[in-house]
């Protein structure tokens, strides 16, 4: 089973990470990659 993301990009350049539920599941922040 795997998920399907749809992943944004904020206008810092920040990405962020949604599962199909609509909950962030991780945020990179520049090089850092930071799990929720």
């Amino acid at each position: 089973m795997s998920l399907v993301y749809d992943v944004y990009k904020s206008k810092l350049g920040n990405l962020y990470i949604l599962s199909e539920d609509g909950f962030i599941v991780s945020i990179y922040i520049g090089d850092e990659n930071l799990i929720i």
